[in-house]
């Protein structure tokens, strides 16, 4: 029976958390090597050579335009090639960068961490509880809220990132039948809000936690709604959207008085969805209709459904939010959504039998991640043709992938390039050019008196 309530709340539950992060590991350094400063190099090719952190992204520019990327490797060495530069003063600067991804992986109550430069999973899975349902992240990254449900050990579980190991605050719900769904940052990190189902479907639970002291907290007053699934946020953390699945509603939230001030109904079972940058427009899902649903606040309505594929579980939009992507659970497809026409104008496959969760954009939108639950991975896809790069294995039954930021260092150093050895003061005698001059006109100091006089004597 619990297995099938895990099913169920699976099958409409929806979390998108774009937040920030850094787990707990090396800080981010970065040094030039070679050119060194105030070296002066011949050519207009040369190679930047350096140190870095391992496995970090290397962003290499001479003055101020970027000239290429690499990566460091293990041991924290990289070099890059430069070529086609015109002679002059130069400044090169190197960033080294690096962002995590953090997968909730529901059947062994897990956290996975995939470094997003090497695409790959560093260390062991963080321990966090009974049926891991998501992870968020506090953007200046030092905070982590993770939540566990499904009817077994219901709890909120706040994690300090300097050390991932213990949580320092865990929360249990102890109503009957109660179902921790999911935690939610607001943009400026103040707080964060927890959402979760109360007493077999029968209430839900909205409640907004101090981030500095997450044993402060407070129900948002006036919550009156059912099966609260995603929480959504106006960018300057005025406001927060609630989407509830049972009501078919969206809840609107006065972050600073935390008081449910109005709700608007059409949603048709939706879980919430993320709301677009002019704070206005957004989507959500419907499990139960196997549909999308444009939305807007400032109207307080619901578009009509646009259908997708079969149990559809999460969508995010593109960087140039023209695409609002969808990840359909039970038909292993993708929907993609223009969002100018509504339409669904393509549903790539995912694979037979991988049913797609979780996704997630790098944080340059280079990479779409896509947490494929029924095989324990999480694919690295290209993010215009879907085809698949790389596949990562993560903990038993993923479902949420949340990506971190960027973190960074930067370095520089000023150095000049000569396009040929006679610039930058170098005389004919030093290149050896005036030795082939003088053997030149010495050859013609002997010469010419020799044929002078061939000419005037020998020829009469």
């Amino acid at each position: 029976m619990k297995k099938l309530l895990a099913l169920f709340i699976t099958s409409i539950f929806v979390v998108l958390q774009l937040s920030v992060a850094v787990p707990a590991s090396a800080a981010t350094t970065v040094a030039i090597t070679s050119p060194t400063s105030g070296e002066e190099v011949t050519g207009t090719s040369f190679a930047v050579t350096g140190t870095a952190t391992a496995d970090r992204k290397i962003t290499v520019s001479v003055n101020g335009d970027e000239v290429g990327t690499t990566t460091s490797d293990g041991s924290g060495d990289w070099s890059l090639e430069v070529s086609g530069q015109d002679a002059g003063a130069k400044t090169i600067e190197a960033t080294a960068s690096v962002s995590y991804a953090y997968v909730a992986n529901t059947a062994d109550a897990t956290i996975s961490v995939i470094n997003t430069v090497t695409n790959e999973k560093i260390g062991s899975n963080i321990s966090s509880g009974v049926n891991q349902t998501s992870v968020a992240i506090k953007p200046d990254g030092t905070q982590m809220v993770t939540t566990s449900g499904y009817g077994l050990g219901n709890t909120i579980k706040v994690w300090s990132l300097a050390n991932p190991e213990v949580p320092v605050v865990t929360h249990t719900l102890t109503a009957s039948g109660g179902i921790a769904l999911g935690a939610y940052y607001t943009p400026d990190g103040q707080y964060f809000y927890a959402a979760s189902e109360e007493g077999d479907f029968s209430a839900g639970y909205v409640r907004r936690y101090l981030s500095t002291d997450p044993t402060t907290s407070a129900a948002v007053t006036g919550y009156d709604q059912n099966f609260p699934a995603y929480v959504s946020f106006k960018s300057d953390s005025s406001r927060a959207y609630v989407g509830n699945v049972a009501s078919s509603t969206m809840s609107v939230v006065n972050v600073s008085t935390n008081t449910q001030i109005s709700t608007f109904a059409g949603g048709g079972g939706t879980g919430g969805g993320p709301l677009m940058s002019d704070n206005i427009h957004g989507y959500a899902l419907s499990g139960g209709s196997d549909s999308a649903r444009p939305y807007n606040v400032d109207a307080g309505t619901f578009g009509s459904a646009i259908s997708v594929g079969s149990g559809p579980r999460v969508g995010i939009l593109n960087e140039a939010q023209n695409n609002y992507i969808v990840s359909n659970y039970s038909s292993d497809t993708l929907s993609v959504i223009d969002t100018n026409s509504n339409t669904v104008v393509s549903s790539p496959s995912t694979g037979a039998g991988s049913n797609p969760f979780g996704l997630a954009f790098s944080n340059d939108f280079s990479q779409l991640y896509v947490v494929e639950s029924a095989l324990d991975r999480v694919s690295v896809r290209n993010p215009s043709t879907y085809a698949v790069a790389s596949n990562i294995t993560v903990g038993d039954a993923p479902g949420v992938i949340t990506l971190g930021p960027v973190e960074s260092a930067s370095t520089t150093v000023d150095f000049s390039l000569t396009s040929s050895s006679t610039a930058s003061g170098d005389s004919l005698a030093d290149t050896g050019q005036n030795t082939y001059l003088y053997l030149a006109l010495a050859g013609s100091l002997l010469i010419a008196p020799v044929v002078y006089l061939r000419k005037r004597y020998i020829t009469k």
